[in-house]
């Protein structure tokens, strides 16, 4: 599929509304026709993938990019409850970790993470972003 082409839908999760501005901005330039949705906080997040996950019909998002350190839910702890949603594998979207921690020992836990497909370190890199949507 063409990435011009490509009907996405992404959830990203991070509480700096400037990030998400930025990043929605990025994703519009590689997928133009995509449907992306912010939240500012794990919770919100996995309220709606709760809700989406019942209904079988529903269309969970294709790609999340998830933000380790916020209020209310952070990365972490957000991880621990979409793995308790027990997603079936066809339905489960490509989780990233999307941060600025320099942390490495938070970089690779998050690597090693089996719902995590990888980590990503903003500002985000276009080329690598290109990658990922084309698979």
């Amino acid at each position: 599929m063409n990435l011009n082409e490509s009907l996405a839908t992404i959830m990203l999760i991070d509480d700096t509304e400037l990030d998400n501005h930025i990043f929605k901005l990025v994703i519009k330039r590689l997928l133009p026709y995509a449907t992306i949705e912010t939240h500012n906080d794990g919770l919100k997040a996995i309220t709606q993938l709760k809700h989406l996950n019942k209904d079988s019909n529903c269309r969970l998002p294709d790609y999340i990019f998830l933000d380790l350190r916020m209020p209310v839910m952070n990365g972490w702890e957000f991880l621990k409850e979409f793995d308790n949603l027990a997603i079936q594998e066809e339905r489960r979207s490509k989780l990233y970790v999307l941060s600025s921690t320099i942390n490495k020992e938070e970089i690779q836990d998050s690597r090693d993470n089996p719902l995590v497909s990888d980590f990503l370190s903003k500002p985000v890199d276009l080329d690598r972003l290109k990658v990922i949507f084309a698979h």
